[in-house]
């Protein structure tokens, strides 16, 4: 009886520092965000949507054990699914976007849509990575900032995919938790 308390005890304690992890690590390392984002902000967001989703699930537990453990595993699975789907194209997105140049050693932000400027650079390079080789790094965020709104929305859209990677995570986490809560408290 008291290994199983344990068991429960553990799992309560790991479902809940669970939503600390991502949030931390952004902070405190680059962990695949740009460098023209904000890593405090998106790593309090992060820690802010974590935890409420955790209150969310809280609120809610009786409701979701009384589901079948089956339709649980279902969503748990659903939300892996989506976790990958959204993590490949956060991974496409930045491979397209945020662009390394080996002559500076520095990486740019481009934006989803490019003003009238920037496009004018990167055809007359023939590219992002020569636009930035021919005129220069800070004549390429100029263009870029330019046209605040574009990247600006860029940003948004960065931000909010970077944020679904991991609450899709935190969300078939906390069905997997809700799983193995029932099959502890079955067992005593």
């Amino acid at each position: 009886m008291d290994d199983i308390l344990r068991i429960d005890n553990v799992l309560k304690w790991g479902r809940r520092t669970l939503t600390l992890i991502p949030g931390f690590s952004v902070i405190f390392t680059n962990l695949w965000l740009p460098k023209e984002i904000s890593h405090s902000l998106v790593g309090g967001i992060l820690e802010a949507v974590g935890i409420m989703t955790l209150i969310i699930f809280e609120i809610n537990k009786k409701k979701s054990r009384s589901n079948k453990t089956k339709s649980n595993k279902n969503k748990a699975i659903g939300f892996l699914a989506a976790f990958l789907l959204v993590l490949f194209g956060y991974i496409g997105m930045y491979d397209s976007q945020v662009i390394y140049s080996s002559k500076y050693e520095i990486t740019i932000l481009f934006p989803f849509w490019n003003n009238n400027e920037l496009e004018f650079m990167i055809a007359k390079s023939q590219g992002t990575e020569n636009a930035i080789t021919n005129y220069g790094p800070e004549a390429v965020r100029m263009a870029i900032q330019r046209d605040a709104t574009k990247i600006s929305n860029t940003k948004i859209i960065f931000m909010l995919t970077y944020l679904c990677i991991f609450e899709m995570l935190i969300i078939a986490f906390s069905y997997i938790g809700i799983d193995l809560e029932k099959s502890v408290k079955k067992s005593r």
